[in-house]
Protein backbone atom coordinates (compact mmCIF):
# COMPACT_ATOMS: atom_id res chain seq x y z
CA UNK A 1 0.00 0.00 0.00
CA UNK A 2 2.91 2.35 0.70
CA UNK A 3 4.27 2.04 -2.84
CA UNK A 4 0.81 2.63 -4.28
CA UNK A 5 0.43 5.71 -2.06
CA UNK A 6 3.79 7.10 -3.13
CA UNK A 7 3.01 6.59 -6.81
CA UNK A 8 -0.37 8.25 -6.27
CA UNK A 9 1.22 11.27 -4.58
CA UNK A 10 4.03 11.63 -7.12
CA UNK A 11 1.90 11.14 -10.23
CA UNK A 12 0.22 14.07 -11.95
CA UNK A 13 -3.29 14.89 -10.78
CA UNK A 14 -4.25 16.15 -14.20
CA UNK A 15 -4.80 13.03 -16.30
CA UNK A 16 -4.68 15.14 -19.48
CA UNK A 17 -0.91 15.29 -19.09
CA UNK A 18 -0.83 11.57 -19.77
CA UNK A 19 -2.23 12.06 -23.29
CA UNK A 20 1.30 12.58 -24.55
CA UNK A 21 1.68 8.81 -24.12
CA UNK A 22 -1.58 8.08 -25.91
CA UNK A 23 -5.26 8.00 -25.05
CA UNK A 24 -5.16 4.39 -23.82
CA UNK A 25 -2.44 5.27 -21.30
CA UNK A 26 -4.34 8.36 -20.18
CA UNK A 27 -7.54 6.34 -19.69
CA UNK A 28 -5.70 3.58 -17.82
CA UNK A 29 -3.95 6.13 -15.60
CA UNK A 30 -7.22 7.92 -14.86
CA UNK A 31 -8.87 4.61 -13.96
CA UNK A 32 -5.90 3.58 -11.79
CA UNK A 33 -5.87 6.96 -10.02
CA UNK A 34 -9.60 6.72 -9.21
CA UNK A 35 -9.28 3.16 -7.87
CA UNK A 36 -6.24 4.15 -5.81
CA UNK A 37 -8.09 7.16 -4.36
CA UNK A 38 -10.94 4.87 -3.27
CA UNK A 39 -8.54 2.27 -1.85
CA UNK A 40 -6.68 4.92 0.14
CA UNK A 41 -9.93 6.29 1.54
CA UNK A 42 -10.99 2.78 2.60
CA UNK A 43 -7.58 2.17 4.18
CA UNK A 44 -7.81 5.43 6.16
CA UNK A 45 -11.33 4.53 7.34
CA UNK A 46 -10.04 1.16 8.58
CA UNK A 47 -7.23 2.90 10.44
CA UNK A 48 -9.65 5.37 12.02
CA UNK A 49 -11.95 2.53 13.10
CA UNK A 50 -9.00 0.85 14.80
CA UNK A 51 -8.05 4.04 16.64
CA UNK A 52 -11.43 5.58 17.44
CA UNK A 53 -14.41 3.60 18.74
CA UNK A 54 -16.83 6.40 17.89
CA UNK A 55 -15.81 6.66 14.24
CA UNK A 56 -18.46 4.13 13.14
CA UNK A 57 -21.14 6.11 14.96
CA UNK A 58 -20.00 9.33 13.30
CA UNK A 59 -20.09 7.67 9.87
CA UNK A 60 -23.58 6.32 10.58
CA UNK A 61 -24.75 9.77 11.63
CA UNK A 62 -23.49 11.26 8.37
CA UNK A 63 -25.32 8.52 6.45
CA UNK A 64 -28.48 9.29 8.46
CA UNK A 65 -28.27 12.96 7.49
CA UNK A 66 -27.88 11.99 3.83
CA UNK A 67 -30.86 9.60 3.95
CA UNK A 68 -33.02 12.19 5.69
CA UNK A 69 -32.21 14.75 3.02
CA UNK A 70 -33.25 12.25 0.35
CA UNK A 71 -36.46 11.48 2.26
CA UNK A 72 -37.30 15.17 2.62
CA UNK A 73 -36.70 15.68 -1.09
CA UNK A 74 -39.24 12.90 -1.72
CA UNK A 75 -41.74 14.63 0.56
CA UNK A 76 -41.42 12.24 3.51
CA UNK A 77 -41.68 14.10 6.82
CA UNK A 78 -40.54 13.21 10.35
CA UNK A 79 -44.01 11.97 11.29
CA UNK A 80 -44.01 9.36 8.52
CA UNK A 81 -42.98 5.82 9.56
CA UNK A 82 -40.78 5.63 6.44
CA UNK A 83 -38.64 8.54 7.72
CA UNK A 84 -35.16 7.11 8.43
CA UNK A 85 -33.73 6.95 11.92
CA UNK A 86 -30.42 5.77 13.31
CA UNK A 87 -31.71 2.23 13.87
CA UNK A 88 -32.33 1.82 10.13
CA UNK A 89 -28.61 2.27 9.60
CA UNK A 90 -27.18 0.88 12.83
CA UNK A 91 -29.09 -2.15 14.12
CA UNK A 92 -29.24 -2.86 17.84
CA UNK A 93 -26.43 -5.07 19.06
Amino acid sequence: MLLRYLLYRLGPEDCNKMYIFGSAVAYAYSNWRQRTREALAAWHRRQLRALDDRFDLQEDQLELVRRRQVAQAQGIGPGDPRYPDLFDIRPLK
